[in-house]
């Protein structure tokens, strides 16, 4: 069998956002307040993903089970499902001995809460 080189992962996910959840938020509250709450809320998706991402580091399960769990009710009011999904994923996975799985799914939260804080900042027909 030839020597083979390893193979990159490539990750190819788009950021999934309810955009509709979005406008929501401003026909709410209007355009001036509804960006100071977005930015407010991106500003704590950012903090809880860097604490899950410390508590992981940590090895600390019961901290990164409880920081995954808040992620992703600030992603859920983000309409940032896909986030929302994995830091509940992150929270399950939490509870187990698995570090392989803690750390990709990690990984995984890490990727996409960038990915979707990027959308909401480059998001048209928002006041962002």
């Amino acid at each position: 069998m030839p020597d083979s080189l390893p193979l990159p992962l490539l990750h190819r996910e788009q950021p999934a956002i309810d955009r509709d959840r979005l406008r929501r938020i401003y026909a709410d509250l209007g355009a001036h307040a509804a960006d100071r709450v977005i930015g407010r809320a991106m500003e704590d998706l950012a903090i809880r993903l860097a604490r899950t991402e410390r508590a992981r580091r940590d090895g600390d399960l019961r901290r990164l089970s409880r920081e995954a769990k808040g992620t992703a009710a600030v992603a859920e009011e983000l309409g940032m499902t896909q986030v929302a999904r994995i830091a509940r994923d992150l929270a399950s996975v939490a509870g187990t001995p698995d570090a392989t799985a803690i750390s990709a799914v990690s990984a995984r939260l890490e990727r996409m809460g960038e990915l979707c804080l990027a959308a909401i900042w480059e998001a048209e027909g928002l006041s962002l």
